[in-house]
């Protein structure tokens, strides 16, 4: 039975907040009956979390400080995560005590030079592979610095691709390479905490965030000592004969895809103006089916159909909100699934308004398919309309919108395509700019460099075709490669980069790209021909790379102290790295109950939104520990002490922290409604989350309540 978030019973008074990371921070009230135990030390500017460090080469631990001939000290797992209980001074030497839990006392000391202080509370993780390269990590800062500012970066990074290809890396600037396939992060866990980072910038002004990280992986944190790219205690590099090889830089595991699978499914608008979109997705699957009987790979591919309408309270003649016609199911015969198909129906009765239930639908899809005999996740949403969210009281699913969707896909690894068709009729409506910024939002599953959002201006019928047709193909394509052992290449589809990123990355825009090469005139066979073409290529090499690594257990190189970007260091537009908080149970939970508190005062001022703030500054004062607050006096949400003050110290601008009441007042209705179905929202987002098993991971904690999840930045409040 999954646990639930918001549990009405647990005292407010009881809880305090804070944030953690992975065998980071942890919740100073999260044992319970741990009151009057010893705790590690708190850190000043946030003083609901806990100090950590990380473990350097050659750290000792030994059970008083001082004695630099002590026999009773023993090794630490470099790269491990310990919590400090104090700090001393000794003949000008600094020690520190530290514990493997916060909570019960230290397990002995060691000196402070042998440890790593992890001051930034945000992990970075990488992004999916698409169309960026693997990520570098350099030695130290003026390396990474001195490449960017070469005068022709691109061609300075390709010969250091180059260079280690043909197996002679630059040791002396390099520390470390991401894993040729993509690592599992569900299986193989792993954490790049920040270390400290600075504003980069090329010759030609495009701007990147240089962040120094660690790498630690699970295998670490258990005990085991991995590369730490240095000799001895320092983390300097070796070079020269001497120097190991590129941690992360070999060719990686065998490219063996013959038992790689892929699951498609439809999700398609059935209301009445979809008859002729219904047919020709008809067509087109019939036709790949023809392509792989032809290739000898049809039990590769499965196809899942489901069509969804709207509100049957209007009309019981809509007939249904949503209608599973084809499951996925590797044993299907292909004639069931193109007879189930063939009872696709538009309605014969209009619905209300112009929005429909597509949120209905991708939820059923996501979480009511059988993903799990795919490595290939792929769903086509084909509708001419926008969608309905949570907040609409029509809606199937209330307090989920589109950014709760893209959280439920990204669990999966689904990459989602959503097909627009921009009607005529849509546009008198006004309902294009609603329905592109939702479906837009959904483009960026998968692939967060290639929004897959696909616009079919007028709704035309036959560019409708050539799309899903050469979406079609690239899965045939894709799949014969694969039963010949070979992986699919985006290399050659350089014109995705034109689309650019519509989400900020955590430090800032994304840059403008710098100029591409020329690319061949000549186009292989079986090119995709259309931008949907390529944007399916693009996530099925995504794909099969996640497959590779998930199947031989790649992990990441763990590296002490090494420099890279954010950006995609050939080509900056792009993202390579994701930044994430990572948090517990307790905290999530937390978190969530604190939100929900705002919640609630904010809808019991609905009548009365002058109000709102004095009933905050009532719970603020009913349930602060601290006797200094002036009767729960403040002027923003951030100085309340209602949420985790780490909040107000990520490089994100928290629009709930910043509210005041004036912020409030001239919100009007309109603004203070829309805002309440905001947190909503959020609320829902953390329940999901809660309830995603597969995402939570444990560095080897005895405290269950320390697993943890990466939380991004956008589902914050």
């Amino acid at each position: 039975m999954k646990s639930r978030l918001f549990t009405s019973h647990f005292s407010r008074a009881a809880r305090t907040f804070c944030c953690v990371t992975i065998l980071g921070f942890l919740i100073a009230g999260g044992y319970v009956g741990a009151a009057k135990a010893i705790e590690a030390l708190k850190v000043p500017e946030a003083p609901e979390l806990y100090r950590r460090v990380l473990i350097l080469p050659e750290a000792k631990i030994q059970e008083q400080p001082g004695d630099e001939h002590a026999e009773d000290f023993s090794t630490l797992p470099v790269f491990s995560v310990r919590y400090i209980y104090g700090e001393k001074q000794i003949d000008g030497e600094g020690w520190i005590q530290i514990g493997k839990e916060p909570v019960g006392g230290g397990d002995g000391w060691l000196k402070s030079r042998f440890t790593e202080a992890w001051k930034s509370m945000l992990v970075m993780q990488f992004a999916p592979r698409g169309q960026r390269k693997r990520v570098l990590f350099f030695n130290d800062k003026e390396g990474l610095e001195q490449s960017i500012a070469a005068e022709t970066p691109q061609e300075r990074f390709d010969a250091l691709y180059a260079d280690i290809a043909d197996g002679r890396p630059d040791r002396e600037l390099l520390a470390a390479m991401e894993p040729q396939a993509a690592i599992d992060a569900s299986s193989q866990p792993y954490l790049m905490p920040i270390l400290d980072w600075a504003p980069g910038e090329y010759d030609n002004g495009s701007e990147i965030t240089m962040v120094q990280v660690a790498g630690l992986n699970a295998q670490a944190a258990e005990g085991a000592v991995g590369n730490d790219a240095g000799n001895g205690s320092t983390g300097e590099p070796a070079v020269g004969a001497d120097a190991p090889p590129l941690p992360g830089a070999d060719d990686g595991p065998s490219g063996d895809l013959s038992d790689f699978k892929m699951g498609i499914v439809f999700v398609i608008d059935t209301t009445q103006s979809m008859g002729p979109y219904i047919e020709r997705t008809y067509d087109a699957v019939n036709a790949v089916y023809d392509q792989l009987a032809q290739d000898g790979t049809i039990e590769k591919a499965s196809f899942g159909i489901i069509g969804y309408r709207d509100d049957v309270s209007y009309d019981n003649k809509i007939g249904y909100v949503t209608k599973v016609f084809q499951k996925l199911d590797p044993q299907a015969p292909r004639e069931a699934v193109l007879e189930n198909i063939r009872k696709v129906k538009a309605a014969k009765v209009s619905t209300e308004g112009w929005n429909e239930d597509a949120v209905a639908g991708l939820y059923d899809a996501i979480n009511n398919m059988d993903w799990e005999p795919y490595a290939g996740r792929l769903i086509v949403l084909i509708s001419d309309a926008g969608a309905r969210v949570g907040t609409d009281p029509h809606a199937a699913h209330r307090n989920m919108a589109m950014d709760n969707i893209r959280e439920m896909a990204a669990a999966k690894s689904i990459a989602i395509f959503p097909m627009h068709l921009r009607t005529d009729k849509a546009e008198s409506a006004g309902n294009l700019p609603l329905a592109e910024s939702q479906y837009r939002n959904l483009g960026t599953t998968g692939d967060i460099n290639v929004n897959k959002y696909v616009g079919v201006d007028r709704g035309a019928l036959n560019t409708f075709s050539s799309f899903v047709g050469d979406f079609a193909n690239q899965v045939r394509v894709s799949l014969r490669q694969a039963n010949r052992g070979q992986t699919v290449t985006p290399d050659q589809l350089d014109d995705l980069l034109d689309q650019q990123d519509p989400f900020m990355d955590a430090f800032g825009d994304a840059p403008e790209p710098p100029e591409q090469a020329d690319q061949p005139a000549e186009q292989p066979e079986d090119a995709p021909q259309t931008d949907m073409g390529r944007m399916a290529v693009n996530e099925i090499f995504r794909a099969q790379i996640e497959y590779i690594g998930a199947r031989d257990g790649e992990q990441l190189p763990p590296f002490y102290r090494a420099w890279t970007s954010d950006r995609n260091l050939p080509n900056p537009q792009l993202a390579a790295l994701s930044v994430n908080v990572f948090l517990s149970r307790n905290q999530l939970n937390s978190l969530a109950q604190s939100l929900r508190e705002i919640v609630d005062q904010a809808r019991a001022a609905e009548l009365d939104p002058g109000n709102f703030f004095g009933l905050l500054q009532s719970l603020s004062a009913t349930t602060s520990n601290d006797p200094g607050r002036n009767g729960g006096t403040f002027d923003n949400i951030a100085e309340s002490g209602l949420l985790p003050s780490y909040l107000s110290q990520l490089p994100y601008r928290s629009k709930v922290l910043q509210l005041t009441q004036e912020d409030w007042l001239n919100w009007g209705m309109t603004g203070q409604l829309e805002f309440i179905d905001e947190l909503e929202l959020k609320l829902t987002m953390y329940q999901q989350m809660n309830d995603d098993t597969d995402r939570w991971v444990n560095f080897g904690s005895e405290d269950s309540g320390q697993a943890a999840y990466p939380v991004p930045l956008y589902a914050l409040p």
